[in-house]
């Protein structure tokens, strides 16, 4: 009976023991997490102060654009998409945005639109 007991007081204190660790991690994530909302809020202040005009040159608009079959297009467009697609599909799926983002630019530019056109990935 004494060993069980003994025993249970281990456990007892190993679960301590792993629930101070945790609480440790999670308030040193907390004290980080506080700092970098701290630093943002303070330039979130600046811009408002300072950059008023800022918010008028900038469009609050954007112009996104998600080819639905990456894959499909490009083993249509290139024969070496049918080999490596398989094997690479992200590297496929990269290059497709690719050329339709330098076609759009193409197209852009010879209606004399002036442009900033980059992938995003999310």
């Amino acid at each position: 009976m004494e060993i069980m007991l003994n025993i249970a007081l281990l456990l007892v204190l190993v679960f301590t023991g792993l629930l101070y660790q945790r609480l440790r991690q999670q308030s040193a994530q907390l004290a980080s997490t506080y700092e970098e909302v701290t630093r943002l809020q303070t330039i979130i202040d600046e811009y408002k102060k300072g950059d008023a005009e800022c918010a008028v040159e900038e469009p609050a608009m954007r112009l996104s654009i998600k080819v639905n079959n990456p894959m499909v297009l490009a083993k249509r467009e290139s024969k070496a998409a049918k080999f490596v697609g398989d094997l690479l599909p992200d590297l496929i799926e990269q290059k497709v945005y690719e050329q339709v983002r330098d076609e759009i630019a193409v197209g852009l530019k010879e209606k004399d639109v002036d442009a900033e056109i980059k992938i995003e990935v999310y």
